[in-house]
């Protein structure tokens, strides 16, 4: 957001130029995925930054517009609340938040679906204005300074900062774990690191608008997001399935090109779609059964069936790793969210916030590392947010990693792994998974796999 702080200074638009236009269409052209509702924002901030919009006439007086505590509070311009987050002061101001704004609609709408990304777009443009508003009557009075009641913004950098901490939550992987490439931290503390380092490099920069992205962010109300899905999850998470009596060969190959099992008609409640699938189980007859989270089902799809039928279901579970807090010692666990049962009684559990698997025989005194521990990365030896496990009978590991959308293989004993599906991107083609959530195998060793953010069930034929 820029900023002023002038009670009449005059803040208007820079120069129009082009050039920051030219690099966002460059952007866009090079994006395979243009969400609706994410293209739709850009191309209105766009078509407001040139003034199409003769009814507002206010484009070329940033001062008319932008939000803080002394035009809203003081002068009643309710408006600007609403009006604020679409101007920008110029041409590179618009395409950095654009630019931005794309990865993170992308990988949000994409999660969320188009009419509750549409509904979280309205709740964060109105809250994080009126989050201006109250921090700029805080900072006046903590600091006994009158300046941060006319800190007046404009821009969507705000929206953009709630939605990064968001995107941050919901797909941790979004973020990453170095800042500028070699510093490394946490995922989840970056937003404040360029809170500030933003702040150092461009003074005029709205510090106030940015905080209150960030807060409005960390609300993580479930109203705003319409599903809580980590509440749903810990009641749909896994089905127990036995281990399938195929044998595959170490050096077996898949099909790269997915074929849809269940679902992919989008998200809902019928019995032809899915909505939050966490887990799934194949059968011997190649029948799935799906946990749909959010639908608050088991659902079956009969092999061959376009369409699922409800079945009843219950899981009773038994702590056999960790109850040692929250960590990363052998003996801890961070946020575990799958697991598989191999045909010895060892339990494997994929430790996601960790980017590892244990393993956990049966009656022994320590765990075992399996894969990952390497911190959170696209390298052969790392994972990034285990998001399902399944284990053949000759030990082979397949990990579904929500981090890069792809399903790995690590051969037993195996230091580094091996991408057997998808990993080329976020997309919804047949070589793509959004995702990915959940894995089985059935009979003949196709495996199947949860694509969670295109509400789809994938087969890859093995080759």
């Amino acid at each position: 957001m820029f900023s002023s702080r002038s009670r009449h200074s005059n803040y208007h638009q820079t120069n129009r130029s082009y050039y920051g236009i030219i690099l966002l269409l460059a952007e866009l052209g090079r994006s395979s995925h243009l969400p609706p509702i994410t293209l739709a924002i850009i191309i209105l901030n766009v078509l407001i930054y040139f003034d199409i919009f003769p009814l507002f006439d206010l484009s070329s007086d940033l001062q008319s517009v932008c939000v803080s505590t002394y035009t809203v509070l003081d002068q009643g311009d309710y408006m600007r609340i609403l009006l604020a987050p679409f101007f920008h002061g110029d041409d590179m101001h618009l395409y950095y938040n654009m630019a931005s704004f794309l990865y993170k609609g992308q990988q949000l709408e994409t999660l969320f679906g188009s009419q509750y990304f549409a509904l979280l777009l309205t709740m964060l443009t109105l809250l994080s204005s009126l989050m201006l508003v109250l921090l700029g009557q805080l900072a006046s009075s903590l600091l006994d300074n009158p300046e941060y009641l006319f800190t007046c913004a404009v821009g969507f950098s705000a929206v953009i900062f709630a939605l990064k901490v968001i995107a941050t939550h919901y797909t941790p992987a979004y973020g990453s774990n170095t800042f500028l490439g070699f510093i490394p931290i946490s995922a989840k503390y970056i937003v404040w690191v360029e809170l500030v380092v933003i702040q150092l490099i461009t003074p005029n920069v709205s510090f106030l608008g940015h905080l209150a992205g960030i807060l409005v962010g960390l609300l993580k109300n479930p109203s705003i997001h319409e599903i809580d899905f980590e509440a749903s999850a810990s009641s749909f998470c896994l089905i127990s399935a036995p281990l399938r009596s195929a044998i595959i060969h170490s050096h077996a190959r898949w099909i790269p090109t997915g074929v849809t099992v269940a679902g992919g008609y989008g998200r809902g409640g019928s019995n032809n779609q899915l909505w939050g699938a966490h887990g799934l189980y194949v059968d011997k007859n190649k029948n799935v059964y799906i946990a749909d989270f959010a639908n608050s089902r088991i659902i079956e799809w009969k092999h061959g069936s376009k369409i699922g039928q409800v079945v009843a279901g219950e899981s009773v579970g038994t702590v056999v790793a960790g109850g040692n807090g929250k960590g990363s010692r052998l003996d801890q666990l961070n946020s575990p969210r799958f697991l598989f049962v191999d045909r010895d009684y060892s339990v494997y559990v994929g430790d996601r916030d960790n980017q590892l698997v244990m393993k956990c025989p049966k009656s022994a005194k320590s765990d075992i590392l399996v894969t990952g521990g390497q911190g959170l990365g696209s390298d052969p030896i790392q994972t990034a947010c285990v998001n399902g496990i399944v284990v053949d009978q000759l030990g082979t590991l397949y990990v579904a990693e929500e981090g890069h959308h792809r399903v790995t293989r690590w051969v037993k004993e195996a230091t580094e792994s091996i991408v057997i599906a998808g990993g080329i991107g976020i997309g919804e083609q047949a070589n793509q998974l959004t995702i990915p959530c959940g894995l089985s195998f059935d009979k003949d060793g196709n495996i199947y796999v949860i694509d969670y953010g295109n509400y789809r069930v994938q087969r890859f034929d093995i080759d």
